[in-house]
């Protein structure tokens, strides 16, 4: 049984996939945010084995490649986004079922990443594919996933802009099911980016002001509906869930 629903679905997945990749000239830059948010989680040991689950395009595995590690894996079940990693070098494996890949790697990886991949599985089979996940993680080994928010001020359009989601999260339910799969340690945080010169004025700072006053805004909407816990709810567009082994 295919745990991302019907392989099918993902036949041509790519065609909608590609709206969302990053333009070839922008690519350095989207790979160093990549890296600036999700670098913290990596092993040091450049050769600890690491799957991305649901890769894509390969970005995030070749972010880690040009940082310099070594046993870095994909798993993906769309043939045209395994074609396009294969292409350019990438180990990645072409599946139906992931659930029993892992099964065959149990006890192996030191990080599994799963950015925008948990919106797809049905509820059905998500909590045994995170048990799996759990188990094919070495002692002290690293669950890191993104998930959209159903907290966001776009959380209606991301949770129903791709066909193929079934859900959308908030901080409680995914941490929720991290729990419940086994995960120790599990944190639910916003994916973060601070200016490094918030004094420069420049468009991506102005966007990144603009956005903070928005929210401001609409946490105060929200707390006119639900009261103080508005003041501690994550507002971006994803959150990012970790556990560990």
């Amino acid at each position: 049984m295919p745990t991302h629903g019907r392989y099918d679905e993902y036949r041509d997945y790519q065609s909608y996939y590609c709206k969302y990749q990053p333009a070839p000239d922008n690519v350095v830059v989207h790979r160093q945010g990549l890296w600036t948010i999700f670098g913290q989680y990596v092993p040091g040991d450049k050769d600890s084995p690491i799957l991305d689950l649901g890769c894509g395009m390969g970005q995030w595995l070749m972010t880690l490649v040009e940082r310099g590690y070594t046993a870095v894996e994909g798993v993906e079940i769309s043939p045209q986004q395994y074609q396009a990693c294969s292409d350019i070098g990438l180990k990645v494996y072409l599946v139906e079922d992931t659930i029993q890949f892992l099964v065959q790697h149990e006890y192996h990886y030191a990080l599994i990443t799963m950015f925008d991949v948990l919106e797809h599985i049905p509820k059905g089979i998500a909590i045994d594919l995170l048990c799996q996940v759990q188990k094919a993680l070495r002692g002290k080994g690293k669950l890191v996933c993104t998930v959209p928010n159903a907290n966001s001020i776009v959380g209606g359009r991301w949770r129903y802009s791709d066909w193929t989601h079934r859900t959308s999260f908030t901080e409680d339910s995914l941490q929720y099911v991290l729990l419940l799969a086994g995960f120790s340690n599990v944190r639910v945080c916003e994916p973060r980016v601070v200016p490094r010169w918030p004094w420069l004025v420049r468009p991506g700072l102005l966007d990144w002001y603009r956005r903070g006053l928005l929210r401001w805004i609409y946490r105060n909407l929200l707390y006119a509906e639900i009261g103080p816990q508005a003041w501690h709810i994550p507002l971006s567009y994803n959150l990012v869930g970790i556990g560990e082994a």
